[in-house]
């Protein structure tokens, strides 16, 4: 798997980031996020406050002049079914990790929750600052060696 920004399809302006929000908010009806996070956006960390950090986050990509085209990220973590429910403070922690792997810690991004389906998941919306690189993921070979299953990723950064 490799993180990368998803250009719109029909080839319109209109923000994936404008698209993508109310999707981990709402999705294609009713109410589907179970917890919500914002990450570098002081003062917007209540679900109600998502719109606005919305569009924070697109007035400052807009003042962005070295960005050329639509910078948006979206990451999924996917919960086992038989996982506990996490508690508030372990999925801000499993988002702050996640985004930190990924090289996205220090830029804003909103995370949300989702309940609906036989495994909880997070999704995550991040826009990064002028000069960041994407990360990679790689697939390890599996091993017979050790009784300890390895990771299944290795997450690196690609060179500037």
């Amino acid at each position: 798997m490799i993180i990368t920004p998803k250009q719109p399809r029909d080839g319109k302006t209109v923000s994936r980031l404008g698209k993508l929000v109310p999707y981990m908010l709402r999705g294609k009806g009713e109410e589907r996020c179970t917890w919500y996070m914002a990450g570098n956006l002081e003062g917007l960390d209540r679900r109600e406050d998502a719109e606005l950090a919305v569009e924070v986050m697109e007035v400052l990509h807009q003042g962005n002049v070295r960005a050329k085209g639509n910078k948006t990220y979206h990451l999924v973590v996917s919960f086992h079914p038989e996982d506990r429910r996490l508690t508030s403070a372990e999925l801000e922690d499993v988002v702050r990790r996640a985004v930190t792997t990924a090289g996205l810690g220090e830029h804003q991004y909103i995370a949300v929750r989702h309940s609906e389906q036989e495994h909880e998941h997070l999704h995550v919306a991040a826009r990064p600052a002028p000069g960041w690189r994407p990360a990679t993921v790689r697939r390890r070979p599996p091993t017979s060696i050790s009784t300890k299953k390895p990771p299944d990723h290795v997450i690196s950064r690609q060179p500037a």
